[in-house]
């Protein structure tokens, strides 16, 4: 799976954020995202990126989130954008509708 691909590789140091913590994934990655950038967030537990399914107008967007800490707060945004619909898909993975 290339989303694997990529989150190990921020994990590793491999592709590193910039701006506004955006990667722009290389051409062989850029499948990963519906926009070609995912968001990678270096937090005190560990790594949350976010990969696009859908951006929707100002803070909305549905896409895969991956927590190397496994967990993430039920009903809330990642991004901070506020309520979300969260589903676990697996240990570190969920899909999420904000």
């Amino acid at each position: 799976m290339v989303r694997k691909k990529v989150a190990s590789q921020i994990v590793a140091g491999t592709l590193r954020p910039g701006e506004r913590d955006i990667v722009t994934l290389p051409p062989d990655l850029v499948s990963a995202s519906d926009t070609g950038q995912v968001v990678a967030v270096r937090e005190p537990k560990g790594w949350t990126i976010v990969f696009f399914e859908n951006r929707g107008v100002v803070d909305h967007y549905m896409g895969w989130v991956y927590r190397s800490s496994g967990k993430l707060d039920s009903g809330w945004d990642p991004l901070g954008g506020g309520p979300a619909k969260i589903t676990r898909i697996d240990a570190h993975w969920f899909h999420v509708v904000s």
